[in-house]
């Protein structure tokens, strides 16, 4: 999914879930009326530095509003396989449904999160006798750490708090730095979020060497009267890999993703 595709999403879920608050029907539509090819599914093996990770799904039809959801009836499931990557020996789970106030979602988790570790989810409809979905894969991305820093070179840490207007440069680095363990097409990506900031997001170019992300000088405050505030500052960054979505499916992605957070405490 591309980053346009999942602002419009983030975007069109805010509008439903509100929608949905205010009374309108947001229940979702039973899998017993709904025929495999209409269905766009969003799949995601995501991975914490806790070495947990969670397999994660969102079935929808028509369009990402939660009127359009898929609920699984009918003996309709959807299972989770974590295929070792060394040993090959695979384990399966039965996802179970997220009780979300407006989401429909299905979830599993594993004890793993190591690099190449593989995932596969399949929608199940055996026992319906409709037609299954059972080939979407994907692998894990290299797992990493996040490090706050006034010298990328000497790891020296940066004060926490920390001026976001100091005219002393601090960054957050990731360690491998030089992504040794990084695959080509691997994505990393960033969210740096807080009530004082305006919420600023991208792409790291690691495949053309770029190392750190500079926090000093590119955070902008809220508009007034809510600028020059102190908060907390959460920083978000995803590994993501691209996997396959089985073709029975009308579209949507399998992703494979590493995730880690950094909290910074940040006055004017």
């Amino acid at each position: 999914m591309t980053r346009l595709s999942r602002i419009r999403l983030k975007i069109s879920i805010a509008l439903a879930a509100i929608a949905c608050l205010a009374g309108v029907a947001c229940s979702g539509t039973n899998s017993d009326s709904v025929d495999t090819k209409k269905i766009f599914a969003e799949l995601t093996a995501s991975a914490a530095i806790t070495g947990r990770t969670e397999v994660s799904a969102a079935l929808r039809i028509s369009g990402p509003i939660l009127s359009n959801q898929v609920r699984l009836v009918e003996g309709d499931l959807l299972r989770a396989t974590r295929i070792d990557p060394i040993t090959l020996t695979e384990d399966d789970q039965v996802m179970t449904r997220s009780r979300g106030a407006v989401t429909i979602s299905y979830s599993t988790v594993f004890s793993s999160g190591e690099k190449d570790t593989g995932f596969e989810v399949a929608l199940d409809r055996s026992q319906s006798g409709r037609v299954s979905a059972i080939d979407s894969r994907v692998t894990l991305p290299a797992p990493f750490v996040l490090d706050w820093v006034d010298d990328p070179v000497a790891m020296t840490p940066a004060p926490n708090p920390f001026s976001r207007r100091s005219s002393t440069p601090y960054f957050v680095i990731w360690d491998p730095f030089d992504a040794p363990d990084f695959d080509p097409g691997d994505e990393l990506h960033y969210e740096v979020t807080g009530s004082c900031i305006q919420a600023l997001e991208g792409s790291i170019d690691w495949e053309s060497g770029e190392d750190v992300l500079q926090l000093t000088g590119v955070l902008q405050d809220q508009p007034p009267p809510n600028d020059g505030l102190s908060c907390l500052l959460e920083l978000k960054f995803s590994l993501r890999r691209a996997g396959v979505l089985d073709p029975a499916f009308a579209g949507g992605s399998m992703v494979g993703e590493q995730v880690r957070y950094l909290v910074l405490q940040s006055p004017p």
